[in-house]
C-alpha cells in the first residue's frame, strides 16, 4: 500500500526505477511494456484479452507482486493472475490482461509488478449503447380530456440502442416510440394523460434497452389533472308525438293585451324546456293566412321567435270567422297545401293541436265541427283542442261553448277572464304524453364520460350519450316521471382544446 501512496502524490508515468544493482538477485521484466486492448463492442464482444510475460532476470527465486492493483481506471483492466506469483530463477510466466470496458468509455491504467517497480501501461476504447432519458414535461390537463406528452430519449453511446417501452398509472396511455436508435440520435417516447380524476397523479415509464450498464431505465412521471368549464343545461322530461299547433284567436278582442306577454314567452319557453319537435302558427280570424311573417315557427326557433309568431293571432284584426273558429282551422289546413300561404306547417303524420281564444259565443255547432275535424285527418293523426275562454264570466261573452271541447280532446282549458295567463298557456304547452325514447341535444360537445344526469335532483340511469348526434338519450326503460326537471351537466371538451 506504500507505493500507491506513493503514486498518489507523484505522476504515473514514468515510474522510478533503481540504478543501483540492490535488486540484481530479484530482476524481472514485464513484456510488452503497453497493452493496447483497439476498440471493444461492449454488446457483441463484452471483453478483450491480451497477453503479456513476465521473465525472471534475477538470480534467485522471485515472488511477484502488484499486478492485481491497477492504478488508473482500476474497474476496467484486471490481471488473471494469483495475487502472488512465484518465479524460479530464468523462467517465463504468461498471463492474461482483460479489458472490460462495460459501457461507452476509453480506459487508462498502469500496472505495477514488484519487485523492482517494472510497470506496463494498459489502454483500450469501449463502444456501446448508451441511453439518456431527460425529463418530461406533461402539461397540466383538464379532467377527462387528454394531453399529449413525450420524454426525449438520446442514445449518447456509439453503437445502436434498441428500445422498448412500457407504463404505469391508469391515467397514462403509451402512443408509440422508436425502436431502435443510432449512435447520436434522439427520439421521442410519447404518450398521453388522461386523468381519471383530479389532483396530482403519478406513473412511471419503464424503458428497456441494450445499454449494457443500464437495461432498465424508471422515468417519474408526474402532472396535474384539473377541471375544466362546466357546462349545465336543463329540460324537462316530456315526450310526445311530433305536432302541429294552430292558435285561432278573435281577432280584434285582445290586441294589446298586457297578459300576452308573460304568457306567450310561458309557452315558447316550456316548448323549448320539453325539446319537443312542434311547428306553430297563430291566427286572428279576419284571414286564414297570417298577416306577418314569418307565418309559423320551425324546429330550433328561438324563444323570441315563437313569441312573436304566438303573438301574431292576437294582434290581428277580427272579420269572417270572429264566431266560427273551427271554421277558421279548417281554412288554415287547406292553405298548408303545397303553394299555399302555409305551405310546410302540416307536416305528414303529425299530430294537430288546436288552441282557441275568444269572448263571443260561436254560431256553429262546435262539436260536430270537431268531429269533421278529426275525421278528415289521417288514420292515427290524433286532434287535441284546448281553449282560452271565460269560464267565470268575470268578462262577459259566450264562449264557454269551446271550452267543452277540450274535455273531449284532451285539451287543456284557461280562464280568459284570469289576471294572469300564464297557467292557462304553460297547460297548453303540455302535450300528451308519448312513449317514445327522448332525445336532448346538447349545447356544446362533452368530455367523454363527463355527462351526469339527474331527474327532480335524484340521479338517472339508463340514459346514454349519442357521440355522432351529441344528444342525451333517455329511452323508455329509463323514462323518469313525466314533466320532470331533467339537469345535464358535463365538461365542455372545448376545454381540451384551451
Amino acid at each position: 500500500m506504500l507505493a500507491l501512496f506513493v503514486l498518489g502524490c507523484e505522476p504515473i508515468a514514468p515510474w522510478p526505477e533503481s540504478d543501483d544493482g540492490s535488486f540484481e538477485s530479484e530482476r524481472i521484466v514485464v513484456s510488452p511494456a503497453t497493452l493496447d486492448f483497439g476498440e471493444v463492442s461492449v454488446t457483441r464482444q463484452g471483453e478483450s484479452r491480451r497477453e503479456l510475460t513476465i521473465t525472471n532476470l534475477g538470480t534467485d527465486v522471485v515472488t511477484v507482486t502488484g499486478h492485481d492493483e491497477p492504478v488508473g481506471d482500476a474497474d476496467v483492466f484486471r490481471i488473471e493472475a494469483l495475487p502472488i506469483l512465484t518465479l524460479q530463477e530464468g523462467e517465463s510466466l504468461v498471463v492474461e490482461a482483460v479489458f472490460t470496458p462495460g459501457t461507452e468509455r476509453t480506459g487508462s491504467a498502469h500496472v505495477r509488478f514488484d519487485p523492482g517497480g517494472e510497470a506496463i501501461h494498459l489502454v483500450g476504447v469501449g463502444h456501446a449503447p448508451v441511453i439518456r432519458a431527460e425529463a418530461p414535461a406533461i402539461p397540466a390537463t383538464v379532467l377527462g380530456c387528454a394531453g399529449a406528452a413525450s420524454v426525449t430519449v438520446v442514445n449518447d453511446g456509439s453503437e445502436a440502442l434498441t428500445l422498448d417501452a412500457a407504463i404505469d398509472g391508469e391515467d397514462f396511455e403509451l402512443t408509440g416510440w422508436p425502436p431502435e436508435l443510432l449512435p447520436g440520435e434522439e427520439g421521442q417516447v410519447e404518450f398521453a394523460f388522461r386523468p381519471a380524476s383530479g389532483g396530482q397523479r403519478g406513473g412511471v415509464l419503464t424503458l428497456s434497452s441494450n445499454d449494457p450498464l443500464m437495461p432498465v431505465a424508471a422515468v417519474s412521471l408526474g402532472a396535474l389533472a384539473y377541471e375544466g368549464a362546466s357546462v349545465h343545461e336543463s329540460f324537462r322530461y316530456a315526450p310526445t308525438q311530433t305536432t302541429d299547433v294552430i292558435f285561432a284567436v278573435e281577432g280584434g278582442a285582445f290586441g294589446g293585451d298586457p297578459r300576452l306577454a308573460a304568457a306567450s314567452t310561458a309557452y315558447a319557453e316550456r316548448l323549448h324546456q320539453s325539446v319537443v319537435d312542434v311547428q306553430v302558427t297563430s291566427l286572428g280570424s279576419g284571414a286564414d293566412c297570417p298577416s306577418e311573417r314569418p307565418y309559423y315557427s320551425e324546429v330550433g326557433d328561438s324563444v323570441l321567435r315563437l313569441q312573436a309568431i304566438v303573438g301574431h293571432g292576437f294582434d290581428a284584426a277580427g272579420g269572417r270567422w270572429d264566431d266560427d273558429l273551427l271554421g277558421l282551422v279548417q281554412a288554415a289546413i287547406a292553405e298548408s297545401s303545397a303553394g299555399s300561404c302555409l305551405d310546410g306547417w302540416r307536416r305528414e303524420g303529425a299530430a294537430l293541436d288546436v288552441v282557441l281564444v275568444a269572448l263571443t259565443a260561436p254560431s256553429t255547432d262546435v262539436a260536430a265541427q270537431a268531429e269533421v275535424l278529426a275525421a278528415a285527418l289521417p288514420d292515427g293523426v290524433s286532434l287535441r283542442i284546448s281553449a282560452l275562454v271565460p269560464t267565470s264570466g268575470g268578462c262577459g261573452g259566450g264562449a264557454s261553448a269551446y271550452g267543452s271541447l277540450a274535455s273531449s280532446y284532451e285539451g287543456a282549458l284557461g280562464d280568459v277572464c284570469e289576471e294572469s295567463w300564464v297557467t292557462a298557456f304553460e297547460s297548453f304547452a303540455d302535450f300528451p304524453p308519448s312513449l317514445e325514447e327522448m332525445r336532448y341535444p346538447l349545447a356544446e360537445v362533452p368530455v367523454p364520460g363527463s355527462v351526469v344526469v339527474e331527474a327532480d335532483h335524484a340521479p338517472l340511469t339508463g340514459w346514454w350519450w349519442d357521440e355522432a348526434t351529441n344528444e342525451v338519450v333517455i329511452p323508455v326503460e329509463a323514462a323518469p316521471v313525466f314533466g320532470a326537471e331533467l339537469d345535464v351537466e358535463y365538461v365542455s371538451a372545448v376545454s381540451c382544446e384551451g
